[in-house]
């Protein structure tokens, strides 16, 4: 019987406000997969939510050991340069396997790698902001085009109206003290809202 796959995909470059949002986010799905039956998960190794996703993965792992974490890393020059620091050489050698796309680097080689995942899974968690190039987007179409499931973590700022916080926000517990806190920070053109407070934060749509 084929395992159940789930791959993860995101920015390397979080803001710092936002960390423990999304690591919070990922071991929510993570648990949810769990629970609907995977049992394998697959990251590249990049800097920040691919190694949050690994580090979570092998944590569940110690009380879960039909858990599985493959490496997919795009060439052998960056599996070295992973080996050569110690928390990521702990994981690596903790993975079940360590799959290397190509040996040298050339301009589609994280594109080969995207694609492989994808290929390979049946659910993709993604950690988005809504930008429009990179390895992230890059996957979250691969996921569409092949049909596959996308649990999608929104992150990152967007820009609001000032006037549209009463849409979003006029529902919600504590509506007044909230808006005119974050009205206070505006300076009457626009606004900047955290993109995962759209989806997760109190009083939103």
């Amino acid at each position: 019987m084929r395992k159940k796959t789930c791959c993860v995909t995101g920015h390397r470059n979080l803001p710092q406000r936002e960390i423990n949002y999304v690591k919070a986010a990922l071991r929510r799905e993570i648990e949810r997969a769990v629970m609907d039956g995977y049992t394998c998960f697959m990251s590249g190794f990049g800097e920040g939510v691919d190694q949050y996703f690994a580090e979570i993965v092998l944590e569940k792992q110690k009380d879960n050991p039909a858990l599985e974490l493959i490496a997919v890393i795009p060439y052998r020059k960056r599996l070295e340069r992973l080996k050569e620091k110690g928390r990521t050489y702990k994981m690596l050698e903790t993975c079940l396997e360590v799959i290397v796309i190509e040996e040298k680097y050339h301009p589609s080689v994280y594109s080969k790698q995207s694609r492989y995942m994808t290929e390979r899974s049946g659910r993709v968690i993604a950690v988005y902001d809504g930008r429009k190039r990179g390895g992230t987007v890059r996957i979250i179409r691969f996921a569409h085009m092949l049909k596959r499931e996308l649990r999608e973590i929104p992150t990152g700022e967007i820009n609001l109206p000032s006037k549209s916080w009463k849409y979003l926000y006029g529902h919600g517990p504590g509506f007044k003290a909230q808006h005119h806190k974050l009205k206070k920070k505006s300076k009457g053109i626009c606004q900047q809202v955290p993109f995962f407070m759209l989806k997760y934060g109190q009083g939103c749509i």
